[in-house]
């Protein structure tokens, strides 16, 4: 899960735009799903058991190398959050049978 803030964004649209993610290590690659979640979440309360339902698939990409970045493409999720004034937006990633470790940094 990700979540990014766009209050402070100053337009109404964007030409592209990507999350990007890092496999630090592939044991067995898969396609990897990004999916739209609610941003109604806090990072210190957020378990298994307590994710927020995925809402819309937005991209699909084949995670089979280590240390590669991956791009999936979220512009139209982010043209309509701009688009309704929404403060934050947020992911979340899904793997049916891969063992894919990604990294990320803050």
């Amino acid at each position: 899960m990700v979540k990014f803030d766009i209050s402070d964004a100053e337009c109404n649209s964007v030409s592209h735009a990507y999350v990007s993610l890092y496999t630090d290590a592939v044991a067995t690659g898969d396609d990897v799903d990004i999916y739209a979640v609610s941003s109604d979440w806090d990072e210190g309360n957020l378990t298994y058991n307590k994710m927020p339902s995925k809402g819309d698939k937005l991209d699909t990409v084949n995670a089979g190398y280590h240390r590669i970045v991956y791009f999936f493409d979220v512009t139209g999720y982010v043209n309509n959050c701009l688009k309704n004034n929404m403060e934050n937006i947020a992911f979340s990633f899904e793997a049916d049978e891969g063992d894919i470790t990604f990294i990320s940094k803050e």
